[in-house]
């Protein structure tokens, strides 16, 4: 049965980051949310010894037992096969939600759990650099468009800038039954998320944004795949999986992330191998996704500055909007 008070399990996999407490209490200090249960997932044994001193005894807080290291996607499957909620939603461990975040996407999951094919239910996220105290603007800067491809949403014509199409882990909620069927993929070093995704777009689900920014995404994190320059292993999943995508959405993709992580390695051999599988595509990427590739000269050290600009900007554009209202009241 389908309502608002329905029970949502949270996954939280860890590899034992001392941001794992702060990610726990943004998740009990949700603001009118249905009943929670935490379920925590340590990476191996090393991870649970560094979580169990962060973490207070509570009945709706659970901590698996994980043997050895198995990788943050099996530790979300093993989260979902333990969860007793009729909902599933996801929180990376140096990341944190916003008070009213359960609140809102449980009424958008209501309203489209009758109409759509198992809705998968994101919201806006704002994204921080851990050694700041600026927020970015509300991202992303435009929501899925229905019978728009996953793929071509955050892949075709993707840029440098902060708001680009985006659907972070932290952000998702759907319903157990869908998380039990269609699992996160553990073989997989990188692009797990997206990989995940565009899976459950196969299987017929369909993603909304919640109106209401619910996450604040920590970048730069320590020991962060996506920090990773492993050019090979983004080639070598676009070759797995892209054969049916749009031909210059694969371009994008291309230009924007193989081509970014060879930069950043500084590995010329890799550049090469990616520009001639570009040429052989036979499709010129956009060139707001090739600036996107060659930021991979300049390394992720941009982001911080790119995100602090952002929120700056977003900032003033808030002190004139309520100027601007004061002024109409007077």
């Amino acid at each position: 049965m389908i309502h608002a008070a329905m029970k949502i399990s949270v996954v939280i996999p860890t590899t034992g980051r001392k941001s794992l407490a702060r990610a726990v209490a943004s998740v009990f200090a949700q603001e009118g949310a249905p009943p929670v249960q935490v379920i925590v997932v340590p990476d191996g044994p090393d991870a649970r010894r560094a979580v169990a001193p962060g973490l207070a005894a509570r009945p709706d807080l659970v901590v698996l037992n994980v043997v050895e290291r198995i990788g943050g996607a099996a530790c979300r499957n093993l989260g979902v096969q333990a969860a007793d909620g009729e909902l599933v939603a996801f929180l990376d461990d140096d990341d944190e939600w916003l008070p009213t975040k359960l609140r809102d996407q449980v009424a958008e999951f209501v309203s489209h759990a009758e109409a759509a094919s198992e809705p998968i239910i994101g919201c806006f996220s704002v994204q921080r650099a851990e050694s700041s105290e600026i927020d970015s603007r509300p991202v992303p800067a435009r929501a899925p468009q229905q019978g728009q491809p996953l793929q071509d949403y955050l892949f075709l014509k993707r840029g440098i800038q902060v708001g680009r199409a985006s659907l972070f882990t932290s952000t998702l909620l759907l319903s157990r039954q869908l998380a039990a069927r269609v699992p996160w993929d553990p073989s997989l070093e990188r692009h797990q998320d997206w990989d995940w995704l565009l899976r459950l777009q196969d299987a017929g689900s369909h993603v909304y944004l919640a109106n209401c920014v619910g996450a604040r995404i920590f970048v730069n994190s320590s020991a962060s795949i996506s920090a990773s320059s492993n050019w090979q292993r983004s080639l070598r999943w676009v070759d797995d999986h892209g054969s049916n995508w749009n031909p210059i959405t694969k371009a994008d993709f291309i230009a924007g992330q193989p081509l970014r992580y060879a930069l950043q390695a500084r590995d010329l051999k890799g550049v090469g191998t990616v520009l001639a599988r570009l040429l052989r595509s036979g499709r010129m990427p956009h060139i707001q996704t090739v600036m996107l590739g060659l930021a991979g000269i300049a390394g992720r050290q941009h982001l911080p500055a790119l995100l602090q600009r952002s929120g700056r900007v977003q900032a003033r554009q808030s002190s004139r909007s309520s100027r601007l209202v004061s002024d109409s009241q007077q």
